[in-house]
């Protein structure tokens, strides 16, 4: 699930106008076309309970944004390019079995020297997946929300 979902989401951002290459973290070792994007996932925590008998996951991921700081308006081409990515990202499920992506983070990163010669900025977000096998689907019952009167009743 995480491969394909990694390969999607560089697939859409090499469509966006202006980002000459994209890889998954950890870098190739040759010379990439600039603007890049580097891809990487940040960490795993836990997601909402499906009550399914199912792990929920969100999965954390990065994108590093890295513009050459000898271009002319570096800083505002890098920081444009970054809140390009996070509109991709907003809500995107990249044709994935994850929830629509939630931006929660766009700001500039200084953590990985090997981009210290860069312009980089950062933008973070995260999906909810589930893992394992319902215990649902055996029966054809599904679990569901209800809403009456705009109140949730779990049903």
């Amino acid at each position: 699930m995480i491969q394909p979902l990694l390969s999607n989401i560089k697939s859409k951002i090499l469509e966006l106008p202006d980002i000459e290459s994209c890889f998954i973290y950890p870098a190739p070792r040759c010379d990439l076309a600039a603007p890049a994007v580097c891809l990487e996932v940040a960490g795993f925590s836990s997601g909402n309970d499906p009550a399914t008998g199912e792990l929920a996951l969100n999965i954390n991921l990065e994108a590093r944004i890295i513009v050459d700081s000898t271009i002319e308006n570096a800083e505002i081409s890098c920081q444009t390019l970054s809140c390009n990515i996070a509109n991709l990202v907003h809500l995107n499920t990249f044709n994935c079995a994850v929830s629509p992506g939630e931006v929660t983070g766009i700001s500039r990163d200084s953590f990985k020297p090997e981009f210290d010669a860069f312009v980089c900025w950062m933008v973070e977000w995260s999906h909810q997946f589930h893992l394992g096998q319902s215990v649902w689907l055996e029966s054809g019952a599904t679990p569901h929300l209800l809403h009456i009167n705009n109140e949730v009743v779990n049903g």
